[in-house]
């Protein structure tokens, strides 16, 4: 019985990591939202999401003339005031306004690019 009851565990265990999608990953490891820079946290979440549009080469044509794929610019789109919203880069991501035509950002990624926020958008 006990050699069973070990196949069904298995099955379920192995159907259970099967079904996550990439999306959902924050279910299986933790999301570090502590711990974020904008060089190795924030601007790769930009570029595999926004730069389509809101590059530098992109924006005129695609991203109504928004550039993110410089600190300089990302910065006029946040508000790093405490008890501020954020600004409207963060708003247009947790929304789900932004990537247009895409899926929305996972959670982990939204709360990275919030903390961010929160710590005064450096450019670390």
């Amino acid at each position: 019985i006990g050699f069973f009851v070990c196949i069904i565990g298995c099955f379920f265990t192995i159907n259970f990591f099967a079904s996550c999608s990439n999306n959902k990953k924050e279910l299986l490891f933790a999301c570090d939202s502590i711990n974020v820079k904008y060089s190795v946290n924030v601007k790769p979440i930009l570029q595999n999401n926004c730069y389509n549009c809101h590059a530098t080469s992109t924006a005129p044509s695609f991203g109504s003339g928004i550039i993110l794929d410089n600190h300089t610019d990302i910065t006029t789109w946040v508000n790093t005031a405490v008890g501020s919203d954020g600004g409207l880069l963060l708003q247009n991501l947790k929304t789900g306004r932004m990537p247009k035509g895409a899926s929305k950002l996972n959670s982990c990624d939204v709360a990275k690019i919030a903390k961010w926020i929160r710590d005064g958008a450096l450019n670390n």
